[in-house]
């Protein structure tokens, strides 16, 4: 038992003017040629969103997958800040061969330069 009203009460059913519609002729069905595509898109400097592949035809990846850290530590409070890739590719050597975490390391990082500044 549906007392609800149909939101579709009171329009016209346009069911056989869609079925008799047809596109004009001579129109194009598809778009432009990919060659014309391209051609543009060269011409702007488009910028591709497919992946970048190497010479052997494979995709490189974008960036390093690091292996993830997990333990328990304490810390909930989160920092993010942007770095030139060498920099981070040795802070994270120095967070390997130490046994740290990146928490830790810039705890450490943060107390050294608060000591350094210390005014007296």
């Amino acid at each position: 038992m549906n007392t609800r009203r149909s939101i579709f009460e009171g329009v016209p059913d346009l069911t056989e003017k869609a079925r008799a519609f047809n596109p004009k002729e001579g129109m194009a069905q598809g778009g432009p040629a990919a060659e014309k595509v391209a051609e543009v898109a060269e011409a702007v400097n488009f910028t591709s969103r497919e992946p970048a592949m190497d010479m052997a035809g494979e995709t490189k990846p974008s960036s390093v997958r690091r292996k993830p850290r997990y333990r328990k530590s304490g810390r909930t409070g989160q920092f993010t800040c942007r770095a030139k890739p060498e920099v981070l590719d040795e802070l994270y050597q120095f967070v390997d061969d130490h046994g740290l975490m990146v928490g830790e390391v810039f705890e450490m990082a943060w107390e050294a330069l608060k000591e350094k500044h210390k005014k007296n």
